[in-house]
């Protein structure tokens, strides 16, 4: 049980062999740190909610010597053993892929200090009989929070049992790795037997984003991650990803990520 959380006051294990099959949560109490996430520039700042499971997607992380975090990593396995299935759960996981920093309000940011609070002297309790019990109650409660802050963020949205089996449908598609040949809408769509008018109208109800952001964003992804850290070469990638020519792939990388293959891999 003790595995299932690390406790941290820093990030210097982020991304490390030890945290691989974590997600952290870190709530920024000093300080301040900046890093590139999914090429994007981003930064922690007091009051911030850090969530990062795909751990690999942050690079450049500096932080300000008086930065301190009220940190926690929980496995993967335990959310996923101890946790009901939720429809807003779904809409969670997509919006923190986008942006795993939530900016919480005063009163969110004590909620959640109390949450890891909480959870920090229940993972004490190593006698506790029902102490699985007693963690996955606290964990319940903590993730219902964040669910909270991020619609007093996103705004509120109801997810229908339909609308979520579709979305976690859809998402479990792309994680199969179907984007590397599949970035067309009407594939998914007839995988999930809805027309692709009605999956793209589910996704931006539910994520705020249409289908093909979805597809391109697991693709942007992987072509960045291939480009900058494999030793394919350029045509090989385009090749894996299902492109008709390295001149049509280098045009898609350009749209989609701002720079040329080239540039991307001396990065």
């Amino acid at each position: 049980m003790s595995e299932d959380f690390i406790i941290v006051e820093g990030l210097k294990d982020l991304g490390s062999e030890t945290t691989k099959d974590y997600t952290l949560h870190a709530l920024c109490l000093l300080g301040k740190a900046t890093f590139t996430y999914n090429a994007e520039q981003m930064e922690l700042c007091p009051g911030d909610l850090l969530i990062i499971r795909e751990q690999h997607l942050i690079s450049e992380l500096t932080t300000t010597e008086d930065f301190k975090i009220k940190g926690l990593y929980i496995s993967c396995n335990f959310i996923e053993r101890t946790t009901p299935d939720m429809n807003f759960g779904i809409r969670s996981v997509l919006l923190l892929t986008v942006n795993p920093v939530l900016k919480l309000n005063k009163l969110d940011q004590w909620r959640c200090k109390t949450d890891l609070e909480n959870l920090e002297h229940r993972i004490g309790f190593t006698e506790h009989q029902f102490r699985e019990d007693v963690l996955s109650t606290a964990c319940l409660a903590f993730f219902l929070d964040i669910f909270n802050f991020e619609a007093n963020i996103y705004g509120e949205n109801e997810v229908s049992n339909q609308n979520s089996n579709i979305i976690t449908d859809f998402i479990d598609l792309l994680r199969e790795g179907n984007y590397r040949e599949h970035r067309d809408v009407g594939f998914y769509a007839d995988r999930l037997c809805i027309t692709p008018k009605h999956l793209s109208e589910v996704c931006r109800q539910v994520t705020g984003h249409p289908a093909n952001f979805w597809i391109n964003h697991f693709a942007k992804i992987e072509i960045k991650r291939k480009l900058r850290y494999s030793r394919l070469s350029v045509v090989q990638i385009a090749e894996l990803f299902g492109f008709s020519s390295p001149a049509h792939f280098t045009r898609y990388v350009q749209t989609q990520l701002g720079a040329s293959p080239k540039a991307i891999r001396e990065l």
